[in-house]
């Protein structure tokens, strides 16, 4: 019988209590048998009836026959049987024979020689009677006894008292005083039934002496009755002996435990006196554990050490404890000092776990509970009437199947406890961390951790608090009162509030957020309670009420509620409720009436007329009634509804059920057997379905009909269901033509259904479900099913069978499969799930969606273990749960979940190769291996994970909240290279080298997250191809918080020569626009376009304001020297290019289209752009050269406005400057280029010269554009003759043909149509030659020379006139530092030579 449940122990252990008392009962009552007979000789008929009528009450009853030898000595009792007070016995005794001396009683009491029994019969516990409960005191006997023999040769304890039916046999002797002082016995009880097991006891005490011998032995085998009602494992044998010897002044004890035969654990004590009172000493070793009942053997686990010394103190005023240390696997325990009713007390005790909480278990089943200590402190200190007493105690979990908590402290202390009376005043504190329940109601309630705290007062037995409170996170409670806890009387008043959300998520909308409780508790006495004055309340809700509980359970209460909005019962109705109830009887038998009256009462908008709900009836357990009447209008027809409870012929019969709603009928008969299983049928005649269930706070719609048939065969409830619904609609599906065929077996326990369930359609969104046909059918202990259905398409097939066993529900799943958005999903091998207790054990379920596998092993349930494992899993798979994202890869790892279903703990471990996605083509992130380890535990999951690929390194690990404000602690760091961005940047001209190292902290919460961090780069490179700027070794430190992007330092090298750096900061407040204050400074910097412009300047620049919508360029730029190249050639003009693109991709098109809008919107020729507040400053070295021009000029120039409307207001000043026509060089008297808006400046030159006889002057003017060249003179002369009289001297009528077409080459080259320095150099270049000049004297003569390089040194030129003789030949010779050599030859036969100096500047 080893697999009997452990929770009959104890009433076994009782069994043996009973036994015992039985046999004390059977001794007094034949002492009491024999003093009656002595007294009084009725005979023995008469005495058997007096006995039985005496003995007999409401809850005993007792049967005595055949007793004769009343005035001998020699006296006979036939039987005597003991039952309960409807007299089923439990104890029975036949052929009683007592040898005895009736005329003892008068002299040494009850002197018996022989006792036997033929048999004593014990089947069963009885009943403990209220007297049983209230006795108290110590046990005296009327009279010394003295029975020299006694033999009760077969005893039998029934299975309901053993566990097993076992007989005994058992003898000896007894001598025992009235006052139990003095006891004196020798006894044997021996197992007859062949198990085996004995048990001996030899005792010779005598208190008033100090005497205390005893020799005792029990051997029991394994699974012996002994065994089983201590609670003891029943796989071992076992043997326990104990010896004592001498007066408790010189005393001592020696125990040995044995295990099969083993000894296994010792034990031995002594008492020693003295004067100032007794030593003790204790010591224990071995596996004591294993003789122990399973709470205490999980605190001896292993072997153990147990060892106490100290004194008792004369007159027990007190006990010092030397030492006392307890060492098992489980835990340690220590203590020492003095614990005193008289004088002080200075006493320590210490509890704690050996390796880690100790764990703790006892109970069975739902009764279970387990729980782990981690220490316990005890502290009594202080004189014996005002001692402090503290406990402390720190337990990490306890667990029952209803409850659960974590962390749990306690703290208690008693500051100036009467030791001697058991009196004072305290504090206690209980805190658990976190709490769960089975129920989720009550899951509520302790959400947030629990706290009760209580200022407490006590004197003996009576308890008094002013403040005991029990706090949650939705729940206060607070009791004061006075309680006596040995008669359980007192009174005291409760007060409570509560969420009301914790009873319903909608409740808070109707009645309000918070329900009040105020009542008055009084306990009378005799476990009676009474409730007055109850109140609970809420802003929509009122309950009012009082009820008491009699001692003989009687009850009476009244209760009257009033809800003011229905909408808490049903989200579609609106309207009040008023309740009244009334409840009498006893607890066994309730008798109720309620009455529910509605007003205003509609359903879905659509009124609810007189709606009342009346129930009375009477709750007995056989022969409940039972008459609950609905009676309303709905849509204008009647609302009806009745059932009626009633017993006939031993069954509950429901007749008539009837409830009808609108165009809809439900009705039928019903009869209950004894269990409550019923037999009848229900017919349903649903046309309107909607208005059924809108009743029910369900929106559906639609029509049917069926019958429900209930039967019992072979003790087996059996429902048959047919239904036939042809449409049926809710919130976003819709069924149609679906039938039901179906027998449920056994459905009230192990439900075993056969039959086929056919859906023609089910819509639910965009999916559309088709053919739908689940075949159910019963064989070998197995309900076998078949799906089969067709999703969008696609197949979708599942099998497998079902069954109740041993307790467990088990599913096999042989084939599944289905396709989702594409994804197909199906089982690769069998699988198996078994259920039991609400807990699923998963044997091994492995899924493959859309490739790879997903297997799942474990167990869930309250308890959680499961072991998830990923292998090669494709995330594109993702896509079908979540389209757009564009995963890809392969994920691997694992998952491992443990805890419980309300505090599940997972841990995984994950790895994906080839990651990418469509958020990472942007950025042309190259594919990515990802790793990711972490828990989630507590609403909240941690993590470590990285990512890496192509150059992109990151590493993250940190925290995150998934509820509440969804808190966050994340630390982030890694390497980004820039060529994630190239191909966004190329698109604008832009190349950016070099790698970025990011390290971020994130905190706060989802919803307003804290970022902290730096990203830093080195030796980066930034090309602008557009305008040719180049930074080298280009480095930056950004810091990165929730207000502002800080940039540290930013220092870079420009390629054409000068240093960058810069600093500021960017808001990161959308609203404001991204507030920035960024400056920039470069030092010694040179720019070159390489074509008009090179210079050579020092910026301090900064960019404020919005960066989202304007931001301002300011500072100044101060410009070295600078050159300006005026080209050879101004163009004429550029004429606009139309492009057409044809085949353009959407990139394009888009740009396109946004350039349109922007063109037509006039975007270019206002504002919009970046706003300009720049200070230039030249003060010189501004030169402007070419076409003849070689100026310097200085000044400054102010931009305002924005890039897309620069303003430009200065200018530059001319410092000095000529202009050299055909050889002629003109100074310039003045110049300036103007700003006065526009960037395009305006000119204003003017050079003069003397020509001739007169004064001739160029002016310049005009916009930069389109410059106009005028020419006046003094005086006035056309601009021909103020041209030929400037170049040439001379009047233009008498210039040759050769000077007119110089002339006009100077003017062509002035205004800018022509290069190449006009006809002249033309044909200087066509001829190959370095020099060609044409000259004209004032005699008018005209001369023309040329010259070529020989070599780089040597120059050979000929010049030839037009009169004889003027030709002449030169040769000159560069020796180096600016010497030269000349020589030269005329026609006319004149040589020269000479020695020239000649340096440029």
């Amino acid at each position: 019988m080893a697999d009997k449940p452990r929770k009959k122990r104890s009433r076994r252990r009782k069994a043996a209590i009973w036994s015992l008392q039985g046999l004390a009962a059977i001794v007094v009552l034949l002492i009491a048998a024999v003093i009656f007979l002595v007294a009084t000789v009725p005979g023995g008929r008469m005495i058997a009836l007096i006995v039985n009528r005496m003995g007999s009450n409401e809850v005993q009853s007792v049967d005595l026959a055949g007793v004769t030898g009343l005035i001998s000595g020699d006296t006979r009792v036939e039987y005597l049987v003991i039952g309960d007070g409807e007299g089923n016995p439990w104890l029975r005794l036949d052929g009683i024979e007592v040898d005895w001396s009736p005329f003892a009683l008068f002299s040494s009491g009850l002197a018996i020689d022989r006792l036997h029994v033929d048999k004593v019969e014990v089947t069963r516990l009885p009943e403990a009677g209220k007297e049983e409960s209230e006795s108290s005191g110590a046990l005296n006997l009327p009279v010394n006894v003295n029975i020299q023999d006694f033999d009760l040769p077969e005893i039998i304890l029934g299975e309901k008292v053993a566990g097993v039916e076992a007989r005994f046999s058992t003898g000896g002797k007894l001598k025992v005083n009235s006052d139990l002082s003095d006891v004196n016995t020798n006894i044997t009880l021996d197992r007859i039934d062949g198990a085996g097991g004995s048990l001996k006891l030899e005792a010779n005490v005598n208190l008033p002496e100090k005497k205390f011998d005893l020799d005792a032995e029990l051997a029991e085998p394994a699974g012996g009755v002994i065994v089983r009602l201590a609670g003891l494992p029943e796989n071992q044998a076992i043997n326990i002996s104990a010896n004592t010897t001498g007066t408790l002044d010189d005393w001592e004890l020696d125990v040995a435990g044995r295990i099969d035969g083993n000894e296994v654990a010792t034990a031995k004590a002594k008492i020693r006196a003295r004067d100032d009172g007794h030593l003790f000493e204790t010591t224990a070793r071995g596996e004591i554990g294993r003789f122990m009942p399973p709470l205490a053997a999980d605190l001896f686990e292993g072997n153990t050490d147990l060892f106490a010394s100290g004194l008792v103190e004369p007159e027990n005023q007190g006990v010092q404890i030397e030492v006392f240390s307890l060492d098992s696997q489980s835990l340690h325990a220590e203590g020492q000092g003095r614990l005193a009713k008289e004088g002080k007390s200075d006493f320590t005790a210490t509890v704690t776990g050996a390796n880690g909480p100790v764990q703790l278990a006892f109970g069975e089943n739902d009764g279970r509970v387990e729980l782990a200590l981690s220490k316990i402190d005890l502290a009594v200190s202080g004189e014996a009437d005002a001692a402090d007493v503290k406990v402390n105690a720190t337990l990490p979990s306890f667990d029952n199947a209803q409850l659960s908590a974590e962390n749990l402290t306690l703290q208690a202390q008693l500051p100036e406890f009467n030791l001697t009376s058991q009196s004072g005043a305290g504090t206690a504190t209980l805190k658990a961390a976190s709490m769960g329940a089975a129920d989720a109601t009550l899951a509520k309630v302790l959400a947030g951790g629990v706290t009760l705290a209580s200022d407490f007062a006590i004197d003996g037995n009576d308890f008094s608090t002013t403040s005991t409170t029990v706090q949650t996170g939705t729940v206060t409670l607070e009791f004061a009162g006075d309680i006596n806890t040995a008669a359980l009387t007192g009174s005291g008043h409760l007060d409570g509030r509560m969420n009301s959300a914790v009873l319903a998520d909608n409740l808070p909308n109707t009645v309000g957020r918070e329900i009040a409780l105020s009542t008055d508790l009084t306990l009378p006495g005799e476990n009676a309670v009474s409730v007055s004055d109850l109140t609970i309340s809420a802003d929509a809700l009122t309950i009012t009420g009082a009820a008491d509980l009699a001692a003989d359970k009687a009850i009476s209460a009244k209760l009257a509620a009033n809800l003011e909005n229905v909408a808490a019962l049903n989200p579609l109705a609106t309207g009040s409720l008023a309740v009244n109830a009334d409840v009498t009887g006893t607890v066994f038998a309730p008798e109720f009436s309620v009455v529910v009256d509605g007003t205003d009462i509609a359903v879905d908008g659509k009124d609810v007329e007189d709606l009342k709900i009346t129930a009375e009836g009477k709750l007995e357990s056989n022969n409940p009634t039972a008459d609950v009447r609905i009676s309303g209008t709905y849509l204008g027809k009647p609302i009806v509804g009745t059932a009626t409870l009633a017993s006939q012929g031993g069954s509950s019969v429901i007749d008539p059920l009837r409830l009808q709603v609108e165009d809809n009928t439900i009705s039928g008969s019903l009869t209950l057997d004894a269990a409550f299983r019923p037999a009848g049928s229900i017919d349903l005649d649903l046309a309107d379905i909607g208005s059924l269930a809108a009743l029910g706070g369900v929106e559906i719609a639609g029509r049917g009909e069926g019958r429900l048939v209930f039967s019992v065969e072979d003790d087996i409830p059996v429902l048959a269901a047919n239904l036939d619904v042809p449409e049926l609609s809710g919130t976003g599906y819709q069924v149609a033509d679906a039938t039901v065929n179906a027998t449920i077996d056994n459905y009230l326990a192990q439900p075993g259904v056969a039959g086929t369930a056919r859906v023609n359609r089910v819509s639910a969104g965009k999916t559309a479900v088709r053919d739908i046909t689940v075949d159910v059918s019963l064989a070998d202990g197995w309900t076998n099913f078949t799906g089969k259905a067709t999703a969008d398409g696609s197949p979708v097939d599942l099998k497998g069978r079902v069954r109740q066993a041993d307790g467990a529900t088990e599913v096999e799943l042989e084939t599944a499969r289905i396709t989702y958005s594409g994804l197909p999903v199906r089982l690769t091998e069998p699988a198996k799930v078994s259920v039991r207790n609400g807990a699923a054990n998963i044997n091994k379920l492995v899924l493959s969606p859309g490739g790879g596998t997903v297997s799942v092993t474990g167990s869930a349930g309250e308890k959680l273990d499961l072991d998830v494992r990923l292998s090669s899993v494709p995330l594109t798979a993702i896509d079908a749960v979540a389209p757009g994202t564009g995963l890809r890869g392969a994920l691997s790892g694992t998952v491992d979940v443990t805890g419980s279903a309300s505090a599940p703990v997972a841990r995984y471990d994950l790895s994906a190769n080839g990651v990418s996605a469509n958020a990472l083509v942007p950025i042309n992130a190259p594919p990515l291996t990802v790793t990711a380890k972490g828990a989630y535990q507590g609403d909240s999951v941690n993590f470590n994970a990285t990512a890496g690929g192509g150059g992109l390194r990151l590493n993250a690990d940190g925290k995150v909240g998934l509820t509440g404000a969804k808190s966050l602690s994340i630390k982030a760091n890694g390497t980004a290279p820039f060529s994630l961005v190239a191909a966004r940047l190329a698109a604008q001209g832009l190349v950016l080298d070099g790698t970025a190292d990011v390290n971020m902290t994130i905190g706060g919460t989802a919803s307003s997250p804290d970022y902290n961090g730096t990203i830093r780069s080195s030796n980066a490179r930034f090309i602008d191809t557009g305008s040719g700027i180049a930074i080298n070794n280009l480095s930056t430190e950004i810091a990165l918080n929730r207000q502002s992007v800080n940039l540290r330092s930013l220092t870079g090298e420009l390629s054409t020569g000068g240093a960058l750096t810069g600093s500021g900061t960017i808001g990161l407040n959308g609203n404001a626009g991204y507030p920035g204050d960024l400056s920039i400074r470069v030092a010694n910097g040179r720019y070159a376009d390489g074509r008009l412009v090179a210079t050579r300047f020092n910026a301090a620049l900064t960019v404020t304001g919005s960066l989202a919508t304007q931001p301002v360029l300011g500072g100044t730029l101060d410009l070295g020297e600078t050159t300006i190249t005026v080209p050879s050639t101004l163009p004429g003009s550029i004429s606009q290019l139309n492009v057409d693109h044809r085949n353009a991709n959407s990139e394009i098109r888009r740009q396109d289209a946004e350039l349109a809008e922007r063109q037509g919107s006039g975007a270019d020729s206002g504002g919009g752009g970046i706003g300009l507040d720049l200070q230039i400053n030249a003060p010189r070295r501004i030169f402007v050269r070419g076409r003849g021009i070689d100026a310097e000029f200085g000044g400054s120039l102010t931009l305002k406005g924005t890039t897309a409307n620069p303003i430009a207001v200065g200018g530059f000043d001319l410092v000095r400057g000529r202009l050299e026509i055909l050889g002629k060089r003109l100074d310039f008297d003045s110049g300036r280029i103007g700003f006065a808006g526009s960037m395009i400046p305006s000119l204003d030159f003017a050079a003069s010269t003397s020509a001739g006889s007169g004064t001739a002057t160029i002016l310049v003017s005009g916009p930069a554009t389109q410059p106009e060249f005028n020419f006046t003179s003094s005086p006035s002369m056309p601009d021909d003759e103020i041209m030929a009289q400037l170049i040439f001297g001379r009047s233009v009528s008498n210039l040759s043909p050769l000077q007119i077409a110089q002339l006009a080459s100077a003017a062509a080259e002035l205004t800018g149509v022509t290069s190449g320095g006009g006809i002249v150099d033309q044909l200087r270049k066509a001829t190959g030659i370095d020099n060609l000049d044409v000259q004209t004297n004032e005699d008018g003569e005209t001369s023309v020379g040329v010259g070529k390089y020989l070599n780089d040194r040597t120059y050979f030129g000929l010049e030839q006139g037009t009169s004889a003789g003027s030709g002449k030949a030169t040769i000159d010779l560069d020796v180096g530092r600016g010497i030269k050599l000349r020589g030269s030859a005329s026609s006319d036969g004149e040589t020269k030579a000479g020695i020239f100096f000649e340096r440029d500047y």
